[in-house]
């Protein structure tokens, strides 16, 4: 038999939720210390300053959806590991324009010569990207 604490916690999370809410209303040290850990943590999130285009700009230059761009990545057209937060720079934004404007050409299936093309695509935008 194996013991899980997900099953334990779906148990006592109320009794757990109240407890922490009374020691929050009456302990003013501890109250304190999660008023000071919540804003650091929210400085932390606003400390880097944009310094590119988002996935949303991105998307409305290029005239695609964020599923587009989410695909594009899945399939490995561009070497980024998550578009969280991630911000383009100009470059970049060039090479995502040529891929949109090969699959706005090829909207059919692809050929093998097409794929071949998008295969040559592909490695231009990973061998430039940092560029």
């Amino acid at each position: 038999m194996s013991w899980k604490f997900t099953d334990w916690y779906d148990k006592n999370k109320d009794a757990l939720s109240t407890k922490r809410k009374e020691r929050y209303r009456t302990d003013a040290a501890y109250r304190q210390a999660i008023i000071d850990r919540t804003a650091a943590r929210r400085g932390s999130l606003k400390s880097e300053p944009r310094t590119g285009q988002s996935v949303a700009d991105l998307c409305e230059i290029l005239e695609v959806t964020p599923w587009t761009i989410s695909r594009w990545k899945t399939c490995g057209y561009f070497p980024v590991q998550t578009l969280r937060g991630y911000q383009f720079t100009n470059h970049q934004m060039e090479l995502l324009g040529l891929l949109g404007k090969f699959f706005a050409n090829n909207q059919k299936r692809l050929t093998v010569s097409k794929k071949a093309e998008l295969e040559q695509l592909v490695q231009v935008i990973h061998h430039n990207w940092a560029g």
